[in-house]
C-alpha cells in the first residue's frame, strides 16, 4: 500500500461559501475508485481524501498496488477519516458508501463509516438540475460551471484498464494518471460546493436589495405583443460562478453581485373577489357585485343574489403573478383559477423594499 499526501497553501475553495449546516464541522471530502461497478466481483483500490482548513487544503490517497491491500488501503483510510464530523461525496449514497460497506462484509472488517454524518452534493443539487438545464448533472459539468481547473481526461472505464496494467506492469507513469484522475474528483468537490448557494438563493435566504425595475414590450415566436418586467437586484456579495437559469416563463440571470429577473407582465382585465358574498347582490348587466347596503338602493329587477363565484369587481390593468397573497389585494381571472395576481400599482413600483421581497418570492416558486 502506498500513502501520498499532498498540501497545498491556496484553498481548493474559499470557506466562505460553505453552507450553514457545514460552517462549524470537520469536513472530509472522499472518492473510490474500484475495479468494476459491483462490490460482488469488483474491488476498492484507490481512495483520495481532502480535508479543508483556514491555512490550506490537505490530500491524502490511499493506493492499493497490489489486489491484497484492499483491506489496508480501507483500513487506513477509517482511521484518517475518524476524526472528522462529516463526510462530503457526489453520488456517494448509491456508490460509494453501499460499495465500500459491501467489501467490508466480504472482508469481514467493521465499516468505520456507517453511522457518520454525510452529505451527498449530487442529491443536494438535483433538485436544481432542470433551472441549470444540465443534462445529466455529472461532477464535470458542475466543475465547468464554477471554473474548476481539471487537468484529468480519464473516464471510469479507462481507469479499471490502466490499474490492470499497472497490476501485471507496474510503472511511476500509469501511477500517475490514476492519482491524477482521483485526486481531480476530490479536489473538484469543494469548487462544487460553490453551487450549494443555489439553496440560499432559491430559498429566500439571500438579501436582494432592488436596484431597478423596467417594463418590456416584446412581440412573441406567434406574433403577439406581450409585457414582461426587468429587476435587476443587489446581492451582499458576488455569486462565484455565472448564472443563467429558466423556470416556466421565469428567467434569472447573475454576474458578480448583480441579478437580474425577468418576469411576464400580464396587461389584461382581472376580478377582485370579496369574502362574505352573502352580504353582496350580483347585478349581470354591470357583470359586477356590490355590498348590501349599496346595492339595496338598485332595483330588484337588476340585482341577483351574489354566490362566491360571481362576488367580484373586475379591473383592467397590468398585473404579475404571485404565489402567496403576500401582495393585497389579490386578484384572479375566474373562481376557479388557481393562478393569482396583484396590481402593480405606482406605489409598487417605487417601493424597492415590496419590489425586493417580490423577488424572493419569484425564486422561491422557481425552484
Amino acid at each position: 500500500m502506498k500513502i501520498i499526501a499532498e498540501q497545498s497553501t491556496s484553498k481548493a475553495s474559499s470557506m466562505s461559501y460553505l453552507p450553514d449546516d457545514m460552517r462549524e464541522k470537520n469536513l472530509l471530502f472522499f472518492d473510490i475508485e474500484t475495479t468494476g461497478l459491483s462490490p460482488e466481483h469488483a474491488e476498492v483500490f484507490l481512495i483520495g481524501a481532502l480535508r479543508l482548513s483556514e491555512s490550506g487544503a490537505e490530500l491524502h490517497q490511499f493506493f492499493a498496488e497490489t489486489q491484497s491491500e484492499e483491506k489496508e488501503i480501507l483500513e487506513a483510510f477509517f482511521s484518517f477519516a475518524e476524526s472528522h464530523d462529516l463526510l462530503i461525496h457526489f453520488n456517494g449514497r448509491r456508490f460509494d458508501l453501499p460499495f465500500i460497506r459491501k467489501r467490508c462484509e466480504i472482508l469481514g472488517i467493521a465499516d468505520r463509516l456507517s453511522g457518520k454524518e454525510d452529505c451527498d452534493l449530487y442529491q443536494r443539487l438535483r433538485p436544481y438540475r432542470s433551472l441549470l438545464q444540465m443534462q445529466s448533472l455529472k461532477q464535470k459539468e458542475i466543475e465547468e460551471l464554477v471554473g474548476f481547473p481539471r487537468t484529468d481526461e480519464l473516464s471510469g472505464s479507462e481507469m479499471v484498464g490502466i490499474y490492470k496494467e499497472y497490476l501485471s506492469s507496474p510503472s511511476d507513469s500509469k501511477a500517475r494518471l490514476l492519482l491524477l484522475h482521483n485526486a481531480d474528483d476530490v479536489k473538484g468537490m469543494p469548487f462544487c460546493m460553490q453551487t450549494l448557494l443555489l439553496e440560499k438563493l432559491f430559498s429566500g435566504r439571500i438579501d436582494l436589495e432592488a436596484v431597478k425595475a423596467q417594463a418590456n414590450t416584446y412581440r412573441a415566436l406567434n406574433g403577439s405583443i406581450r409585457k414582461e418586467l426587468f429587476l435587476h437586484l443587489k446581492m451582499p456579495s458576488p455569486l462565484p460562478f455565472p448564472l443563467h437559469a429558466r423556470s416556466g416563463d421565469c428567467y434569472v440571470k447573475a454576474n458578480g453581485n448583480i441579478l437580474i429577473l425577468r418576469i411576464p407582465l400580464y396587461e389584461e382585465e382581472m376580478k377582485y373577489f370579496y369574502a362574505g358574498h352573502q352580504d353582496y347582490y350580483y347585478l349581470p348587466e354591470e357583470d359586477t357585485a356590490l355590498h348590501k347596503s349599496i346595492a339595496n338602493f338598485v332595483n330588484k329587477a337588476y340585482r341577483v343574489q351574489a354566490t362566491p363565484s360571481t362576488c367580484y369587481t373586475k379591473k383592467k390593468s397590468l398585473f404579475l403573478k404571485e404565489w402567496s397573497d403576500s401582495f393585497v389585494p389579490v386578484f384572479r381571472r375566474d373562481y376557479k383559477d388557481k393562478e393569482r395576481f396583484f396590481e402593480v400599482t405606482p406605489e409598487i413600483r417605487k417601493d424597492r423594499k415590496a419590489l425586493s421581497s417580490y423577488a424572493k418570492m419569484v425564486l422561491q416558486q422557481m425552484r
